[in-house]
């Protein structure tokens, strides 16, 4: 799975921090990039508190503008939606209001004995939804002219 061959388990999630991915169980789940540095640092201090401060830091260097309070939180709020996580009852990320957040779940650091020959299955699982939504658009296409073909043959119809 990973380029270094180490991945964090939790729950039925398996993470991989070189690579920024997160799959439950066989599946890849998709996360976007922000969420997932987000995901990495905390799974780096398990069960410690990571303060808004230091993920500013890492998620947006020097010299980057951005409302890093919003851009935080939405980080946070993908994240959590993805692990199926709420801040009303975490199962995950406990949120410590204006200091920070913390892991709870328990983890495990594995070394991931296939990681290789599982890293070329990869780009296959992402071509497939690229092709799925290119099917669907055409249907869609396809449907909305049938329909708009419909309303026209009503409206020029010859009168009887």
């Amino acid at each position: 799975m990973g380029v270094s061959g180490l991945v964090i388990r939790f729950v039925t999630y398996t993470f991989d921090p070189g690579l920024l991915e997160l799959w439950q169980g066989e599946r890849r789940v998709r996360l976007a990039p922000q969420p997932a540095r987000v995901l990495k640092l905390l799974l780096e201090t398990p069960g410690q508190l990571v303060t808004r401060e230091r993920l500013r830091e890492e998620l947006w260097p020097a010299g980057t503008f951005v409302e890093f309070d919003l851009a935080l939180n939405a980080a946070v709020n993908r994240l959590r939606r993805v692990l199926g996580d709420t801040s009303q009852a975490p199962r995950f990320i406990v949120t410590v209001p204006r200091v920070g957040y913390r892991f709870i779940s328990p983890v495990e650091i594995v070394a991931e004995a296939g990681a290789a020959s599982e890293v070329p299955s990869e780009p296959a699982e992402v071509a497939v939804p690229v092709r799925r939504g290119w099917k669907r658009n055409w249907v869609g296409w396809l449907l909305t002219a049938a329909v708009l073909l419909g309303i026209l043959a009503a409206f020029y119809r010859p009168g009887t």
